[in-house]
């Protein structure tokens, strides 16, 4: 049974601005992870022409092209992992949030994942809907000490 306690361990309560920047500092680490997981998909294709799950490897063009884009993508997560990380970046968070999930759902449907990584992006997730949610709280409990000190 799931009591009161665990829910609070899944889904924090973000009451106070400490809150608020350990759950957005725990998401960073979370974009953190899912940018080292891309990079490991990005050397497969530099190392080898070939990307896990993929029928046909890739070769010419096609392989610079996934260079450039992998490269982008992972310039990308960085970017909006940082801005996750300052816990005023909301945009960013669910801009981050969206390309785990396309990824995720990428990686789900082509069917090359077990359920070890099944449990890794639930728990990434999880993690970063928390920090989009701690995202969202920062301006209204910063406006509310704002409101409080004066």
């Amino acid at each position: 049974m799931i009591g009161r306690r665990d829910l609070e361990r899944l889904f924090p309560t973000l009451d106070t601005l400490a809150k608020v920047h350990r759950v957005a500092r725990r998401a960073s680490i979370a974009g953190l992870v899912f940018a080292a997981m891309c990079a490991l998909g990005f050397a497969f294709l530099l190392f080898t022409g070939d990307v896990p799950g993929h029928d046909v490897p890739f070769t010419g063009r096609a392989r610079i092209l996934g260079l450039i884009a992998g490269g982008l993508e992972f310039g990308a997560i960085l970017f909006l992992s940082w801005r996750v990380s300052t816990a005023k970046g909301y945009r960013s968070s669910v801009a981050l949030l969206t390309l785990f999930v396309i990824e995720t759902g990428e990686n789900l449907a082509r069917n090359d994942t077990n359920v070890a990584w099944i449990v890794v992006y639930s728990v990434l997730a999880l993690l970063l809907l928390n920090g989009a949610r701690a995202c969202f709280s920062y301006k209204r409990i910063s406006s509310e000490a704002i409101t409080d000190a004066f």
